[in-house]
């Protein structure tokens, strides 16, 4: 019967019934029962983005840094979706800030990939480090790079203290992945951090190498600007 229930406390985590919720694990549904991944009801009520929900399994005492079998916790899972509430709610009951996965990210990079700012911010309040990297070598600043169209989450990560010339273990800078991108935006935030534009990728090529092979002619003349000056 326990087992029963358990499997229907994560589908209505999931489906957002508090109430329902409440009167499970009233009944004795375990607060931490994993399903078939792994993944707890605090993971499936931070997947469904749902405060309510999360008190209710906090209030049973749910661990909040319980871990699926891929290593990706609740934090992380808020995070990648940029619910500010939930992710705020974890961290006061002790959530991990620097937890990694099975590919050694972390929240904040999660929280990069789609520039959630508000969420970013509030990890690095809480002491995320903000130059860590994965198993690629890739930090939040690479990957705010690489998946955000949010200028601003890239230049708060760049004057919170991110690395503007850390290295992928392909060699690869923001900056490189930028200039890929053919997005001006980036490359002018970057260079006016001091990203390094005669650093080489493991193909022995640099920024400039880039933006010549792509065809990205305004950031040709950006790059060429700033070796001139230099």
């Amino acid at each position: 019967m326990v087992d029963s229930e358990n499997l229907l406390l994560q589908s209505i985590a999931w489906d957002q019934d508090p109430d329902q919720v409440q009167t499970l694990l009233s009944h004795g549904a375990d607060a931490n029962s994993p399903d078939q991944e792994g993944r707890t009801p605090v993971m499936w009520a931070a997947m469904s983005g749902s405060p309510e929900i999360l008190a209710v399994l906090l209030g049973f005492n749910a661990d909040v840094n319980a871990k699926a079998r891929d290593q990706r916790t609740a934090l992380h899972v808020a995070a990648f979706s940029g619910y500010l509430a939930i992710v705020q709610m974890l961290v006061k009951k002790g959530a991990s800030i620097n937890a990694v996965d099975e590919e050694g990210v972390t929240p904040l990079m999660d929280a990069s990939k789609d520039g959630h700012l508000e969420v970013m911010r509030l990890l690095l309040d809480g002491g995320a480090d903000i130059n860590t990297r994965d198993r690629e070598g890739r930090t939040a600043l690479v990957w705010a790079v690489t998946r955000s169209d949010s200028l601003e989450a890239i230049d708060y990560l760049v004057k919170a203290g991110g690395d503007v010339n850390a290295a992928t273990l392909q060699q690869e800078t923001p900056l490189m992945r930028a200039v890929l991108l053919g997005h001006r935006g980036k490359v002018e935030i970057l260079l006016a951090a001091g990203a390094a534009p005669q650093a080489e990728n493991m193909r022995g090529e640099t920024a400039l190498d880039i933006a010549r092979n792509a065809g990205h002619a305004d950031i040709i003349y950006l790059l060429q600007k700033t070796r001139d000056q230099a």
